[in-house]
């Protein structure tokens, strides 16, 4: 999504105080941090979860990536951006509906037999809808409306502004955020075409069914898949943090945390194709 110049001075005005507030204190959470102030750290950085919302989608998806910079950040500060949760209020049905028609080019009524106008899950990028195809109860990720542009507006802005990263981080900082901009740029882009999204998990059920005899994966409706539409079997779980709800079912927690670090580090080292969620 391409947007001009003068459309990206206007957000920066909206967003520059934000910015400037997030790098202020990232520098007061340093010196606080070099002083042995963790509570102090912990505070300023709820302040930071509290600026990341409130900006958006993009930031939402800036601050899961922060909270994985140990070389960047003290612990503390990467234990509270790591409760940055990717959810937020859904779009309307009808935005949606509108989503999904034009990626089909024919009504949703004639693409699903019923379609669950609200969204079991809403997340800064997409949203996922309960729906049924050939009598089956299966799940539509739908790319969130107006997404596209609103991430070229924020990465625009955001790189207009990389000075401020210098004049108040200094040169080790700002070569690192640059760094981590970029990569950002890329992965996010990418994020935002379910056709490679689909692409990659039928590599990952290839190359895990081949081995892993316990694992199910949800298989993808592949003459369905659309850029912004992702269409997939539904395979109801648990989350891996609802511990208490793992120890209602009778699961061995240290047994399960040491099966998934096996299949992700397999994924990662073997496979060099994983699934970051």
């Amino acid at each position: 999504m391409q947007v001009t110049k003068s459309e990206i001075r206007a957000h920066k005005r909206k967003i520059y105080i934000s910015v400037l507030r997030f790098l202020l204190i990232i520098r007061k959470i340093h010196r606080y941090s070099k002083k042995g102030r963790s509570e102090k750290v912990r505070k300023l950085a709820e302040k930071n979860v509290e600026i990341f919302y409130r900006l958006g989608p993009t930031f939402i998806k800036f601050g899961q990536v922060l909270s994985s910079r140990g070389d960047m950040f003290p612990q503390e500060y990467i234990d509270k951006m790591s409760e940055l949760q990717d959810i937020v209020p859904p779009a309307p049905f009808e935005e949606i509906r509108k989503e999904i028609e034009e990626e089909y080019g024919r009504p949703l009524e004639s693409v699903f037999e019923e379609f669950e106008r609200e969204p079991i899950f809403s997340a800064s990028l997409g949203q996922v809808h309960l729906a049924k195809l050939n009598g089956r109860r299966i799940v539509v990720k739908v790319l969130r409306p107006g997404i596209r542009r609103r991430v070229a507006l924020d990465l625009g802005a955001i790189k207009s502004m990389k000075f401020l990263f210098k004049v108040l981080m200094g040169d080790e900082f700002y070569i690192m955020a640059q760094r981590m901009i970029s990569t950002f740029e890329r992965s996010i882009y990418d994020e935002m075409d379910y056709r490679k999204e689909a692409r990659n998990l039928l590599e990952i059920s290839g190359n895990l069914y081949s081995r892993e005899k316990d694992l199910r994966i949800p298989g993808i409706y592949m003459d369905l898949v659309r850029e912004k539409v992702l269409p997939m079997e539904y395979i109801p779980g648990i989350k891996i943090t609802d511990v208490e709800k793992l120890k209602e079912k009778g699961f061995d927690l240290k047994s399960l945390a040491s099966r998934v670090v096996e299949v992700f580090t397999t994924m990662v080292i073997k496979d060099n194709v994983f699934h970051a969620d």
